[in-house]
């Protein structure tokens, strides 16, 4: 498992509804780009998350290399600005 610190750089897209899953974008301070997709807490994810939220994820790559996200931490946008 990985730690992904940075801000989400897209929208979070409801992928599939049953189970629930979503899709998003996170870029490090470095501009690396990752792919992350979650199943578990995705509601409230959705609820404490938007495009330009500060997040640390813990993840690990599944054979997509999409990064699956075990656990999360939301911060507000406005401390990064």
């Amino acid at each position: 498992m990985k730690r992904i610190s940075g801000i989400i750089t897209s929208e979070i897209k409801l992928i599939n509804s049953s189970p629930i899953l979503v899709r998003f974008e996170v870029t490090d301070r470095q501009n690396i780009t990752y792919n992350c997709i979650l199943h578990t807490l995705a509601l409230t994810f959705l609820q404490n998350a938007s495009m330009g939220s500060g997040v640390t994820l813990l993840v690990r790559e599944n054979i997509r290399h999409q990064n699956v996200v075990k656990k999360f931490e939301v911060f507000n946008s406005q401390v990064f600005i």
